[in-house]
């Protein structure tokens, strides 16, 4: 599947791979799916032998709680259950615009695009698509609409009654960019890059590119962005195999500033453009050991901010603060967290990670780590709050909502890592999706949505 630039934040944790190129935020939401689908399947073993599959499908009626306490109180249902079919195979969730929009696939490869209101639990449509039982499909999820991506080709579903509006070829050679001002193409096949309106698919504008073979694209994003549908940033980094890099208005297609991103290095580098700055990775073809350049968008200076010796190995990467960039280092059984300035290149602290944390998301200087275990750090780098697992993601800018693979549910404040237990919910078979008011999680009983105010 053709990806574009910033996929590596997620693909980075994937070591014996080609770190892949795509969306932050979609990339950081696969890689919680990923993750979440690890545990939901160890629990689902566990009930699959103690009780047998009718058990897991047909539970019997739950005893009282001995107390009906936050801890203990199942958390209150919205709306009834929305039947996803047998088996239940879901991959993922999402929200934009008041929604949750459920992607799975069934055992004939069917692909099934589900679409429910947040505030009322009721369905409001399903999509369905026929696609090899091997694909792998993607979507990306905006208040504009919904892409769906899988087997060489890019669909635009309508948000409010599943339509769908348009398509795009994107074959395998193909970069392209999902944002919420445009869909951004570039074809191998007419060597041109182009950009697409969301209502339509309208041309917006089309550049030619002869003899170029960009790398990918990217956004310059303003690095406050909480979800997908907030990626409106007004300009796009084009990258070259050469290592070119060439600052593009989004609306207009305009060229501007001209970047020389340091090398030399094997071409599944990290690119990442954020905040005036681009970061870039140069490793070896083994991937032992790494350098990091960021270099200012604003000058096109660039300072060497990294510089790891073999046997590092870069799990992940991300701006956690202003003109600060944080890295996530393992060498062999060590995980470290380092802070960065990038004005002046020098390190700010450095601290030790969880075992195996994979991946990190930052909000207003404070930095989550996931993967095996959580842990939240402040602007210093002490600890703020300690994770039991990795169910636990960033639910507002002040708090982060940790949802175990079935039973409690718990808010998390980020000034002081308060632990309040919000109640209980079944056994999760799939990733779950959340907003400040509403959890929705995909469950035997199909896609069930819950208060979480109560």
């Amino acid at each position: 599947m053709p990806t574009d630039l910033d996929e590596l934040f997620q693909g980075l944790s994937r070591q014996a791979d080609a770190i892949p190129i795509a969306p932050p935020e979609a990339a950081r939401q696969r890689g919680r799916q990923l993750r979440r689908s690890r545990l939901v399947a160890a629990a689902v073993a566990v009930c699959l032998v103690a009780g047998g599959v009718s058990g897991l499908v047909n539970r019997p009626a739950r005893q009282a709680d001995p107390a009906d306490t936050p801890s203990h109180r199942e958390l209150p249902d919205v709306g009834s259950p929305i039947d996803l079919g047998k088996p239940v195979t879901v991959d993922y969730s999402m929200t934009a615009g008041g929604r949750v929009f459920s992607l799975w696939q069934a055992t004939d490869g069917t692909i099934n695009l589900l679409a429910a209101d947040l505030h009322t639990g009721a369905r409001a449509w399903i999509a369905r698509r026929p696609a090899k039982p091997d694909t792998f499909p993607y979507m990306y999820v905006m208040s504009q609409g919904i892409a769906l991506v899988t087997e060489g080709k890019l669909s635009v579903y309508d948000n409010a009654d599943g339509r769908l509006r348009w398509e795009l070829p994107v074959p395998e050679a193909d970069r392209f960019l999902v944002q919420s001002r445009a869909v951004v193409r570039w074809s191998a096949e007419t060597e041109r890059i182009e950009a697409f309106d969301w209502a339509g698919g309208k041309r917006l504008w089309s550049q030619a590119t002869p003899g170029e073979k960009p790398r990918g694209l990217t956004t310059l994003r303003s690095g406050d962005e909480f979800r997908p549908e907030d990626l409106i940033g007004e300009q796009v980094l084009r990258i070259s195999a050469a290592g070119q890099a060439r600052v593009m208005d989004i609306d207009t297609g305009t060229a501007g500033l001209t970047l020389s991103l340091p090398g030399p290095a094997v071409d599944d580098r990290m690119v990442m453009a954020v905040k005036g700055w681009v970061i870039s990775q140069e490793t070896q073809p083994d991937r032992s050991g790494y350098r990091l350049h960021a270099t200012d968008t604003r000058t096109g200076t660039t300072r060497m901010i990294a510089d790891r010796a073999i046997g590092h190995t870069l799990s992940h990467a991300g701006m956690c603060g202003t003109d600060r960039f944080c890295v996530l280092d393992a060498q062999d059984a060590k995980t470290t967290l380092t802070a960065i300035d990038l004005t002046t290149g020098t390190q700010v602290w450095e601290v030790p990670a969880p075992d195996h944390a994979s991946s990190i998301e930052s909000h207003g200087g404070y930095v989550l780590t996931v993967g095996g275990s959580g842990a939240l750090y402040d602007r210093n780098g002490q600890v703020v709050y300690r994770a039991p697992d990795s169910a636990v993601a960033w639910l507002t800018a002040d708090s982060l909502l940790r949802v175990a693979g079935g039973g409690p549910v718990e808010r998390i404040r980020v000034a002081d890592g308060h632990v309040e237990p919000v109640g209980t919910i079944p056994l999760q078979i799939g990733a779950c999706a959340a907003v400040p008011d509403r959890l929705a999680c995909p469950t035997s009983d199909g896609l069930r949505i819950w208060s979480l105010t109560g």
